[in-house]
């Protein structure tokens, strides 16, 4: 599964033609229809200009209005997207979603009715089992919580692997971070407020890499620095903090 691999050239260049088309305009060969709760409602878009998957996009536009093709395209909405991209061929392969959180300031955590509502609407049309992956992009965390970058931040800040890696690059014991990203993502339990979003749709989720690039800056520099200083970074140091994609394999949970 190439689309769970450490970044390669091909997968960005295959992400940022993908972004482009998304910004610049699709056809879709059926329209909009609305799916939903009685307080969130989403909007479903389906795209069949690829012979290799139909493309299904669930919208939610967070102040509730109506969102037109134009506005969705033209960007800058506070949306929520996930897409679904139901594979074809004989045998099938797995199904896999897409999310998107570039338009949302909120975290996961602080959006958490909306992705649930966008969860129980996919995995009513299709079960968990069709499935073999979901890959975030955009910010998993973000305000009001930061559930995702500080526990990463302050694990960096302590490792010596990353001091190692500051002081001696390219000479340093590792020579790139996407090892060590998955390293400090596993040892924090980051992802475990998401899994357990997930395990209440009969899904289990596991986190394979992060993506494209890892962030880092001094503490000093990032709007959650109050909280890291309380823990005891000091702001002049660098610390790993997120990548802009993160992937997870998924599967039904056990006994669902």
């Amino acid at each position: 599964m190439s689309y769970l691999l450490p970044p390669n050239m091909g997968r960005k260049i295959s992400i940022l033609m993908f972004l482009c088309i998304t910004l610049l305009g699709r056809s879709f060969a059926s329209g909009a229809e609305s799916a939903g709760t009685n307080t969130i409602k989403i909007q479903v878009f389906t795209n069949n200009d690829d012979p290799l998957m139909t493309k299904y996009q669930f919208v939610v536009q967070k102040d509730g209005k109506k969102i037109r093709e134009l506005d969705w395209f033209s960007g800058g909405t506070n949306c929520i997207e996930w897409i679904v991209f139901d594979r074809t061929g004989n045998p099938k392969s797995k199904n896999g979603i897409w999310v998107f959180l570039y338009q949302t300031e909120d975290s996961f955590l602080a959006d958490a009715p909306i992705h649930k509502a966008i969860m129980k609407e996919i995995f009513t049309r299709w079960p968990v089992s069709d499935f073999d992956s979901v890959e975030f992009y955009g910010r998993i965390g973000g305000p009001p919580d930061w559930f995702w970058e500080i526990p990463i931040a302050v694990a960096s800040s302590q490792s010596d692997d990353y001091k190692d890696f500051k002081a001696h690059y390219p000479h340093s014991k590792i020579t790139n971070l996407f090892g060590l990203y998955k390293q400090l993502v596993d040892e924090t339990k980051v992802y475990h407020p998401l899994q357990e979003i997930f395990r209440e749709a009969g899904a289990d989720i596991e986190f394979q890499c992060g993506e494209k690039i890892i962030e880092n800056s001094r503490a000093q520099d990032l709007p959650f620095y109050p909280q890291l200083h309380a823990m005891g970074v000091d702001g002049k140091t660098r610390v790993i903090y997120n990548a802009p994609g993160n992937a997870f394999t998924i599967k039904p949970l056990a006994n669902k």
